[in-house]
């Protein structure tokens, strides 16, 4: 795990690393913890055998796993509103503005203290091993919940969010949008046939390229001075902002009207950036 977050160029098939080996640890677990759960001839109704205050604890395992995930999401959520350590994040939870994150505070710390209160009120009836077996069991339900829905969003709803550790340099869901304007412009000026003419201040093998790959006339240049004739350019935003930055007044003669528009082609994203607390926010 230390590897894939070192390793900048990971990306999702990279999870594997991580996968497989939990897997070959995790059912390890798993069959310890199935040792006192043996399944009977009416296993389908639990009221019905000596077993039922052990699948009973499975759920309130359950219930206070996802109890403790929802409330930590909540409490560390407002460390990103506090730069610092854990001192002044406690003493801004006073505040009005941290109501909310106040309450999801002592929630997790009610609901851990409920943990340990309902295990060592079990464990005095059944002894030590099963609760801790049953609250095992429960966990890995709730992990199996709560990981179908975060790997389904990190495939899927955030695949162009560069904060997630497989897309820290991950490219933006407006490069379609950039595409799809492009050919906007071919179907109004050529009959929806690829022969509009443009000129890319890009690199030839990059995102832009790869946008551009079904137009036939395409002149990749290398400043916007090559290309100010040209009906549409598609450049960056640094070849804009260039004299700006330097302190200048940028003279661009497109030779005609300008109508620009931005797109976000690459998103990126580096842990060096969290401060205090915030890593905790993060994962």
């Amino acid at each position: 795990m230390i590897a894939s977050l070192i390793y900048v160029g990971a990306e999702p098939a990279h999870a594997l690393w991580i996968i497989f080996p939990l897997i070959g640890i995790s059912s390890a677990l798993l069959v310890d913890c199935f040792s006192s759960f043996r399944f009977q001839d009416d296993w389908w109704n639990p009221f019905t055998n000596d077993q039922t205050a052990r699948w009973l604890l499975v759920l309130i395992g359950f219930v206070l796993f996802v109890m403790l995930s929802m409330h930590f999401q909540g409490a560390v959520r407002g460390m990103w509103l506090v730069e610092g350590d854990l001192g002044n994040y406690l003493s801004q939870m006073s505040l009005q503005q941290f109501n909310h994150y106040t309450v999801s505070l002592i929630s997790l710390l009610v609901t851990t203290l409920l943990v340990l209160v309902v295990y060592f009120l079990s464990s005095s009836f059944v002894g030590a091993t099963m609760p801790l077996q049953a609250f095992l069991l429960g966990a890995f339900l709730g992990v199996l919940l709560t990981s179908f829905g975060a790997g389904w969003n990190l495939v899927g709803t955030r695949s162009d969010d560069a904060s997630e550790v497989w897309f820290v340099n991950g490219i933006s869901d407006e490069v379609q949008h950039l595409r799809q304007t492009l050919e906007d412009l071919t179907f109004r000026q050529t009959s929806n046939m690829p022969y509009l003419p443009v000129s890319a201040v890009a690199p030839d093998d990059g995102v832009v390229a790869w946008v551009l790959r079904d137009f036939i006339n395409v002149d990749f240049v290398e400043s916007v001075t090559q290309a100010r004739r040209a009906q549409v350019i598609v450049m960056t935003s640094y070849d804009l902002l260039t004299g700006v930055e330097m302190g200048q007044t940028p003279e661009l003669d497109l030779g005609g009207t300008y109508l620009g528009q931005s797109f976000v082609i690459k998103t990126t994203w580096r842990s060096g950036w969290l401060n205090g607390l915030q890593p905790l926010a993060w994962w």
